[in-house]
């Protein structure tokens, strides 16, 4: 069968179409690629500038942690000079405004402190030397709650040493 010429200028121009349209696919593929290449290069772009800015950031972060750290050691030390400060002022305050020893309380410590003194003393035959030491206390301020007691002492101490003397 032989084609006419008529049929052959069909398919020519058919032929001619689909080129035209493969042509216009191509460009347009062309034109897609190339938008899509600017957009993955500004993509890029943008991937590299968030690398730089994570980067910058992990910095500012360590950064801080060592800056949390020195802040904590200085807190801690703040509260333990605080401590130590308000520990000494109270001690003060205590140690200042602190209640008076009861009279029972303070004869005992005097006959604890000079109980033995006194009787190596007495024992030696030194009645006068305790007499006197008795007497000195009982006007020392420091001993004036006590001081009837101390008076007392000195007067039975006193008539015993009398009485073995005449002995």
């Amino acid at each position: 069968m032989e084609k006419k010429p008529e049929d052959t200028k069909d398919l020519l121009e058919q032929l001619l179409a689909g080129v035209q349209v493969l042509e216009a696919s191509l460009r347009q593929a062309e034109a897609r690629a190339q938008k899509y290449a600017l957009e993955t290069e500004a993509l890029q772009e943008s991937s590299d500038a968030m690398r730089v800015r994570v980067g910058e950031l992990e910095r500012d972060y360590a950064s801080l942690r060592l800056q949390k750290g020195g802040f904590g050691i200085r807190t801690l030390a703040l509260a333990v000079l605080g401590g130590l400060l308000g520990g000494l002022l109270l001690a003060w305050v205590y140690l200042r405004f602190r209640p008076a020893p009861s009279e029972e309380t303070m004869f005992e410590t005097y006959r604890r402190t000079h109980l033995f003194a006194f009787e190596l003393q007495l024992s030696q035959g030194e009645w006068q030397r305790v007499l006197d030491q008795l007497d000195r206390d009982a006007r020392d301020p420091a001993y004036a709650p006590i001081s009837d007691e101390i008076i007392f002492a000195r007067k039975l101490l006193g008539a015993s040493g009398a009485r073995s003397a005449v002995d």
